[in-house]
């Protein structure tokens, strides 16, 4: 989710075209690890790990800082990019990263769906066919695509 927004956003910046819109899956979006879920959420997070993360963020960022907008897209400016829709589940670590994406979306006036899954950890959409919660988000997805696709 964070490496397809900051892709989105370097788009922008060149001047190139964007998609029509952007689907985010559990954005990890600050790389300095500063939201609380990081923590409170650790001991439900089966995948990700706060100090997984942080050796993630240490080799991405390389000498940059990691509130550094091209590090962290949460700090990056956000201004003309298209509608996103942001799914995470609540078990997750990375619950307030898309939390507070969302929020900064809206500062920026960009269309932004955040829906939040309950008692699902992260990328759970990969248990598609098993858990009723994939399912749905899938086929949010879909209609998502779908309607901001159809007139291309």
């Amino acid at each position: 989710g964070g490496l397809s927004l900051s892709t989105v956003i370097a788009l922008r910046d060149a001047g190139l075209p964007l998609p029509a819109a952007l689907v985010l899956l559990s954005p990890w979006v600050d790389l300095s690890l500063s939201g609380n879920t990081i923590k409170t959420h650790a001991a439900q997070d089966a995948m990700l790990s706060e100090g997984w993360l942080a050796w993630c963020a240490k080799n991405y960022c390389g000498q940059k800082s990691a509130t550094d907008p091209t590090c962290s897209p949460l700090y990056a400016d956000l201004t003309g990019l298209p509608p996103i829709l942001i799914h995470v589940g609540t078990e997750e670590v990375l619950l307030d990263d898309a939390k507070r994406l969302a929020e900064q979306t809206e500062k920026y006036g960009i269309p932004t769906n955040l829906k939040l899954y309950d008692q699902v950890g992260h990328v759970f959409q990969f248990h598609a066919g098993i858990l009723k919660e994939s399912n749905d988000s899938i086929e949010c997805i879909r209609q998502f695509i779908d309607k901001h696709t159809a007139s291309i």
